[in-house]
């Protein structure tokens, strides 16, 4: 008898939920438990610019109610080697798995998350839209570094990463996101970056997208002064949408089976040294009219990118949203292993392209009463 009633404590304490608060101090480290766990951890206080705090797992396991939630003034924490797997928080409690500042206000800085890895592959799981929602890292901070990290399977509502405009140096790099299914009501980005709300020089960079089809833009630009450079996209849903932004970049991506590769709206985009590998069809970069949803394309830049197929520009025309697009330069695109000379030609004595009505043509009018249209480079 006694000997179960030790069992029976060791199993119960073993299933327990723990809270932790984790008092960062320059030079410091912080050693997470062995196994499979379920912690939800604060973290206060500082390390420094030459000695940062350490947080590390152990072949550590974050399972179920597990998430991490770092205060509005942490600075210069290094967090690593931890895996998060089949968790289900309350969005009340922590908006995300990894939850970095919480503010707008926020004064987080010089934080680096290296080889975290996000696993989602419970087949019981029972999407309930809002009320099962979280995302699984938020970033409100400045000089924030995600690398090395791998993310699969997310099912819920919310992007994986979500990045608040106005802050500055936010890297996402050498990542993964892969395996994720489609869902009813989309809102499941791999990385969105703003609300529509100001400015960001975030640089998401040398990652991969692969069987990616939670939402209709895997990659969501809703800020200014983004960089999208030197990803892989493949067999995805979609690619990069600048979908309210200007001054951004997508430059030297390589889309392999991605339907819809990049989406554009608003002014100032460069589109450069990309490679369009389409398995069917031939879509490549898609211009919406500007008008109640989107702004209107001006000043757009399509430079040096190669294409295995025929190219075309294509266009979507939202209701209430008929603004053309102006100023579109290409330049040095090729197809084939030759340059492209472009056959779209309405401004004079320019390179730059202000597309009429004329040259779109009666397009094609879809289910949800917008028309799409295609011409050829």
């Amino acid at each position: 008898m006694k000997f179960l009633l030790i069992i029976f404590i060791l199993v119960f304490n073993s299933c327990m939920s723990k809270e932790i608060t984790i008092h960062a101090k320059p030079g410091g480290k912080y050693i997470l438990s062995q196994g499979v766990v379920e912690y939800q951890i604060n973290i206060v206080g500082n390390g420094s610019e030459k000695a940062p705090f350490y947080i590390q797992g152990d072949k550590t396991v974050l399972s179920g109610n597990s998430y991490i939630k770092m205060s509005s003034t942490a600075s210069n924490i290094i967090l690593k080697d931890i895996t998060f797997r089949n968790n289900k928080i309350s969005y009340k409690n922590s908006t995300s798995l990894l939850e970095i500042g919480n503010s707008k206000k926020s004064t987080v800085n010089n934080i680096t998350l290296e080889n975290i890895n996000f696993v989602f592959n419970d087949k019981s799981f029972l999407d309930k839209d809002k009320e099962t929602q979280f995302h699984w890292i938020n970033v409100f901070g400045n000089n924030v570094i995600i690398k090395g990290c791998s993310f699969e399977g997310k099912r819920n509502r919310l992007p994986i990463i979500h990045i608040n405009s106005n802050f500055n140096n936010i890297i996402v790099e050498n990542n993964t996101f892969k395996n994720v299914p489609s869902r009813v009501g989309e809102a499941l980005e791999a990385v969105r970056i703003g609300l529509a709300d100001g400015d960001s020089n975030a640089l998401i960079k040398n990652n991969t997208f692969e069987n990616y089809f939670g939402d209709s833009e895997t990659v969501s630009i809703k800020a200014n002064g983004v960089t999208v450079d030197h990803n892989k996209f493949i067999n995805s849903r979609s690619g990069v949408s600048l979908r309210s932004s200007n001054n951004s970049t997508i430059t030297n991506n390589i889309f392999t089976t991605t339907v819809s590769p990049i989406r554009v709206a608003g002014k100032n985009h460069i589109i450069k040294g990309n490679t369009f590998n389409t398995d069917s069809g031939n879509i490549s970069v898609i211009v919406m009219l500007g008008g109640k949803n989107y702004e209107q394309v001006d000043n757009l830049q399509i430079e040096s990118n190669i294409y295995n197929k025929e190219p075309t520009l294509n266009f979507i025309e939202m209701p209430d949203n008929n603004m053309l697009p102006t100023n579109i330069k290409f330049s040095g695109n090729s197809f084939n292993g030759k340059y492209i000379v472009s056959k779209v030609r309405v401004t004079p004595n320019s390179s730059a392209v202000n597309i009429s009505r004329t040259v779109l043509g009666e397009g094609k009018l879809r289910k949800d009463g917008s028309k799409t249209y295609s011409i050829k480079l």
